[in-house]
Formats: C-alpha cells, structure tokens, sequence
C-alpha cells in the first residue's frame, strides 16, 4: 500500500495504510485500496467498506466512504480511455461485493476530483480554511488581519505558553481535554473515537503526527492533534477550556503551529471545513 503510494507524485496521510487502519479499528469499516495499473499510467483508491446492518435480506449489503478527513482517488494520468477501464473494473467489484453507494470526501488541496469527472456524481459541499506559510516568521505575521495579532498578543501577555509534542508524548493530556470538549458541545458517540482508534495513530503514525498544547501554569487549557505530511500540516482533532477562552489561547496556538509548520517544509496549514457549509 504504502509503497505504492511512494510511486505517485502526490500524497498526503490521509491516503496511508496506517490512518486507514486506525478508523478500521475504530469500526468505520474495512480498509481497502483499488488499484489498477498500465504501464506508468496508475489509479489508487483507497477506502472503507462497511455493511449496511438496517435490512434483514438474503443477501449482505455494503456501502463506501472515503477516510474521515480528506482523500479520494489518486492518478498519475487524466487518460479518459485509461479511467473508463479501470472505473469499470472498480463498478464490477462493487456489483460482485453488493455495494449499493459510495461517498467520497475529495482532498481540496490536491484537487484530486478529476479522474473522477464523468464517472460519478460531484457536488461542491463546503470550503475549507488554510493558510499560506510561504515566506518567513516575519511575513507570516504581517498577512494576519491586525486583530488576529493582538488576540495572540492578548494570550501571551496571559502568560500563556504553547508547546509541541510528538503523538506518544501529548496524547494523553490531549485526549482528556478533547473528551471533555466533545461532551460539553454534545457530540455524537462517533466524535469521541475508540482507545483502539488512539492507540493505532501514535504507534503508526507519531512521526507524521504533532500535538500543540496550551498552558496556563501547568494545566492545559487548550490542545490540538495535527497530522504532518509536508507539505501540508492539517488540523485533526482540537479541544479547548471555554473557561479561558477570552484568553484567546487557541490564537497562540495556531500560531505557534503555524511557525512550526515552517520549520518543517511545510507549505499549507489546512484549518478544515467545520461541521457544516
């Protein structure tokens, strides 16, 4: 899989093996990858197949949906006779494995929809938030709007202070404040995310994973699970204490993850799309 993906000139972690084994143990579904080959021209498509529990028929029936994040298919050629037959292989799969639907999140950075056009149905749901961090530390802080600049100030003279951690070494303070973020906005059971789910992504997936945690003193107030694959650096999963908000930490915080983005040939900090358009 991973190999693979090594081959192609474009990729990013939401299309690895390891974030795929993660929402599989997670129970999103099994993991699977469709690949067709012809020479050097090649179509990757990663996804989950799950059952599809609610019918009591003779037969089982499954559905598709892309990895939650951001993936979809990937190709080294926009050769229309290319795509038709391996598009065509993939259907017949489908048919064979009874899958009435497919759902596919596309990566809004790489723009990966194009071997899909004329295959499928594709509607433009939401845009999503990054920030440019070409350039220096300097001008980087000049393109902020002035009042994203004073709420950092604002958190510093708080004597708050962000730090950086690897997965296996900020996740448990991290999840204890996600925990309790996900309980007090109301979250569905599926936002909490199983141990299972947790424990895959730091052992797998620490060097391409960045926690930034905000303190004041020595409790954290604020925290964010970032997934590194340069040149992007993606927002995960983020939590926060309302109590300390007017100090404005999650500023500091984006901040401080902005600047590390930088020292780590990072081009895109990509904030998300948020829960609805």
């Amino acid at each position: 899989w991973n190999g693979l993906l090594q081959r192609l000139a474009h990729s990013d972690v939401y299309f690895t093996a390891e974030y795929h084994l993660a929402h599989e143990l997670n129970g999103d579904g099994k993991a699977l990858a469709f690949v067709a080959e012809d020479g050097k021209r090649t179509l990757f498509h990663p996804f989950l197949i799950r059952l599809i529990p609610e019918f009591d028929l003779h037969d089982e029936w499954h559905d598709i949906e892309s990895v939650y994040g951001y993936s979809g298919p990937l190709s080294t050629t926009n050769d229309r006779k290319f795509l038709a037959e391996a598009w065509g292989a993939f259907s017949d799969w489908c048919q064979q494995q009874n899958v009435v639907a497919e759902f596919i999140r596309f990566h809004p950075l790489l723009d990966n929809k194009e071997s899909l056009e004329g295959f499928a149905n594709i509607s433009r749901d939401r845009e999503t938030v990054v920030i440019n961090l070409d350039g220096t530390p300097d001008s980087l802080w000049a393109a902020y709007p002035s009042a994203q600049r004073s709420k950092i100030r604002r958190a510093q003279n708080a004597g708050l202070i962000c730090r950086s951690h690897t997965l296996l070494e900020g996740l448990s303070e991290f999840r204890g404040l996600y925990k309790q973020t996900m309980q007090n906005v109301g979250a569905t059971a599926y936002y909490f995310f199983s141990d299972a789910y947790f424990k895959n992504l730091a052992s797998t997936l620490n060097e391409h994973g960045r926690i930034f945690s905000v303190y004041k003193a020595d409790r954290v107030i604020a925290s964010v699970l970032f997934l590194y694959y340069a040149p992007f650096l993606h927002y995960h999963l983020g939590g926060s204490d309302l109590a300390h908000r007017d100090a404005r930490p999650n500023n500091l915080l984006f901040h401080t993850a902005a600047l590390w983005g930088q020292e780590h040939g990072c081009r895109w900090l990509h904030l998300g799309g948020g829960r609805t358009p």
